[in-house]
């Protein structure tokens, strides 16, 4: 029988407005994440946020969050969005080079 494995290498919890329970929860998935993928990255992109700064812990399993907007009434911060897709762009590109490199030598076979 032949199956496959789903292994998330970059996770991204999407919410409109971030507050103190939502951020528990973005926590703990990213917990439940990073225990089957320990190189896994996990990112919150938010529109706007209600979370204080001193309720973020440095030792947070969510390696980055991204707020788009200061405010429900203002706009979306170009420069944000473009580096949400810059930080994701980044990671993908460091994972598929590192899926193509060819190492030096020769490695363990059976038939060597």
């Amino acid at each position: 029988m032949k199956g496959s494995i789903s292994i998330p290498v970059v996770a991204i919890e999407v919410k409109t407005y971030l507050d103190k329970t939502m951020w528990n929860e973005a926590q703990f998935a990213a917990h439940i994440i990073k225990r089957g993928n320990p190189l896994s990255n996990v990112y919150v992109i938010a529109e706007t946020n209600a979370v204080s700064i001193e309720e973020l812990q440095p030792d947070s399993p969510i390696d980055e969050i991204f707020i788009l907007k200061g405010d429900r009434d203002s706009k979306i911060n170009a420069n944000t969005a473009l580096a949400f897709v810059q930080e994701v762009e980044n990671v993908l590109r460091k994972i598929e080079r590192s899926m193509n490199r060819e190492p030096p030598g020769r490695l363990l076979h059976p038939d060597i």
